[in-house]
């Protein structure tokens, strides 16, 4: 009869879990999960970042479109001797406008969305294109995705007169 009341609270004590054990499984458990999400957060905000820096290509390689089809049409219009030497291309359906970015209300005509339209509300890409000869240089830039850091893409290229 001894032993079997001995077993039963051996038993009694067997059944379950401690507190502490209970609460050192929670900890493993959240940080597991934890770090799953620190580790696909900065996977997103990579991918997203990526994102933005091939929007910011496709953008500023539209733009050396734009100024190669205006020395193909019209030199005038970019070598000509009234063109600011730091400007952004534009256009709608009159055609390309060339905006002088030292005026406030025309360098707001130089930012735009991923589409390319006109826009205020970010993400947002700036552009300004400065002359210097031949050669000229297109600086675009950027406010990321976190809202905390300003990026920017440099394109450089070079156009003759006809």
């Amino acid at each position: 009869m001894w032993q079997i009341r001995n077993n039963q609270a051996r038993r009694s004590r067997e059944r379950g879990d401690t507190l502490v054990e209970v609460l050192v499984a929670i900890v493993i458990v959240a940080t597991v999960i934890g770090g799953a999400y620190a580790v696909s957060n900065r996977s997103l905000q990579s991918t997203r970042g990526a994102q933005e820096r091939s929007t910011a290509l496709k953008l500023g390689e539209a733009q050396l479109e734009q100024l190669k089809s205006l020395v193909t049409t019209d030199d005038q219009q970019i070598f000509g001797a009234t063109v600011p030497t730091k400007f952004c291309l534009g256009n709608d359906v009159t055609g390309v406008h060339v905006y002088n970015t030292a005026i406030p209300a025309e360098k707001a005509k130089c930012t735009v969305d991923a589409n390319g339209v006109q826009t205020t509300i970010q993400p947002a890409y700036t552009f300004e294109i400065t002359r210097t000869g031949n050669d000229f240089k297109l600086l675009e830039t950027w406010i990321d995705i976190s809202g905390k850091f300003s990026n920017s893409l440099q394109l450089n290229y070079r156009l003759y007169e006809k």
